[in-house]
């Protein structure tokens, strides 16, 4: 489920665009050559796989992780 939340005329520094919940599902798969946007995402239960520059991260039930615009991931 995805909320995409309305835009804002001011100029904050940080602003947030959509939120979303991810249930389970072993077919789930994002291939992601870069967004141009910071993805902030926290584990409430559970864990994933996370894909980065050759490296593999297991984030669980209680992480949270940032990954920065332009970051080639698969998650």
């Amino acid at each position: 489920s995805v909320w995409v939340l309305p835009e804002t005329d001011r100029d904050y520094p940080l602003q947030l665009s959509s939120t979303g919940i991810t249930r389970r599902d072993r077919n789930y798969r994002i291939v992601s050559g870069g967004r141009t946007y910071y993805v902030l995402e926290y584990i409430v239960r559970g864990r994933g796989h996370l894909f980065i520059d050759n490296h593999h991260f297991q984030p669980a039930a209680g992480d949270f992780y940032l990954l920065p615009p332009n970051m080639p991931v698969f998650w």
